[in-house]
């Protein structure tokens, strides 16, 4: 009996070892697992940390980068209305567009020219109050994407003025119109008068010379006589962009 029992306990005591044997490599399997959860589960603060301060580096460069590609939010806080008039044909949308690809920014088209094309000509006062709203709605949307200055092709002065010459508005003007041409003063950091001293583009909705001429000057009495300091730039599109540049340049930040 004694024999039975012993070996009993021998059999039970093999197949104890043989069980163990068999759960140990899924034991080791399972601590292994284990092991390689937590190692990335370490690693994830660790990467996102990273990541973190790589977006941070890159958002420090395109800040240092200013003006050529500063983020869109910055470049709106810094950016500043500069306004081109004069009569027709004078080169002012070539030098807006000229000086924002320059730039690296926007321009603002003369919205008024496009209304104008629309209606044939056609307008009146309540065309005029109009134009010089969607005007005004353009430049602040164009503010969004504008870096350091924000180029624009004619302002509410300039729409009042050819209203009155046209005939179209008559006095008195519209309330909203001149209060639009009134805040002309202190919306533009800076206002250039673009010379008639290119040839003349010959246009189905452009006046003569003579009436290009008499324009430009009723642009320079009324910039006189609201005191708005102005410059005038003259030349090739290159050096009237030299110019403008030479007086934007000077100009501390805003």
């Amino acid at each position: 009996m004694a024999e039975q029992g012993s070996a009993v306990e021998h059999a039970q005591r093999a197949g104890q070892q043989r069980a163990a044997k068999e759960q140990a490599p899924g034991k080791q399997r399972e601590s292994g697992e284990q092991q390689a959860g937590q190692q990335r589960q370490a690693a994830q603060p660790s990467q996102q940390r990273q990541q973190e301060q790589q977006a941070q580096q890159e958002q420090q460069a395109r800040e240092a980068a200013w003006p050529g590609s500063g983020p869109p939010a910055a470049a709106q806080s810094a950016a500043q209305r500069v306004v081109f008039v004069g009569a027709e044909s004078t080169g002012k949308s070539t030098l807006a567009e000229y000086l924002a690809r320059v730039y690296d920014s926007v321009s603002v088209p003369e919205i008024g020219r496009f209304i104008w094309e629309q209606k044939q000509g056609k307008l009146d006062a309540d065309d005029y109050v109009d134009i010089a709203l969607k005007h005004r709605q353009a430049e602040d949307e164009a503010m969004q994407r504008a870096r350091r200055w924000l180029f624009v092709d004619t302002n509410a002065l300039t729409t009042l003025l050819l209203g009155l010459q046209f005939g179209q508005v008559t006095p008195p003007a519209p309330a909203e119109l001149l209060r639009c041409a009134d805040e002309c003063a202190a919306r533009y950091a800076h206002t250039f008068v673009c010379a008639d001293d290119i040839p003349y583009e010959e246009q189905e909705v452009r006046e003569n010379e003579a009436w290009r001429g008499r324009i430009q000057r009723l642009v320079l009495q009324d910039l006189e006589a609201r005191g708005i300091p102005y410059t005038i730039v003259r030349g090739s599109v290159e050096e009237r962009a030299a110019q403008v540049m030479g007086v934007l340049d000077a100009r501390p930040p805003a």
